[in-house]
């Protein structure tokens, strides 16, 4: 994998708590950074996916996807009989 040099500025004190968290898991700070900002690109990823899926449903099931989910409602219900 290349790799690219970037320089960026954070407060004194983030930068002591990522120095000190690289330590403890013995990994570089670019590393721990690399990480982190991967993790930020998934939950932002996620949280952008929720947000289109909220809109999209936003105004209420078709009759079709109405219909649809009784019919999964039914077979689960059916499904779970004599499970309790």
């Amino acid at each position: 994998m290349s790799c690219v040099k970037v320089t960026i500025s954070v407060p004194e004190a983030l930068f002591q708590k990522a120095e000190a968290l690289a330590k403890e898991q013995g990994t570089s700070r670019s590393e721990l950074f690399a990480r982190a900002m991967e993790e930020h690109i998934k939950r932002e990823k996620a949280r952008k996916m929720l947000e289109q899926a909220n809109e999209a449903w936003a105004d209420g099931l078709t009759d079709e996807e109405r219909s649809v989910m009784d019919g999964m409602r039914r077979l689960h219900r059916k499904a779970a009989e004599g499970e309790w």
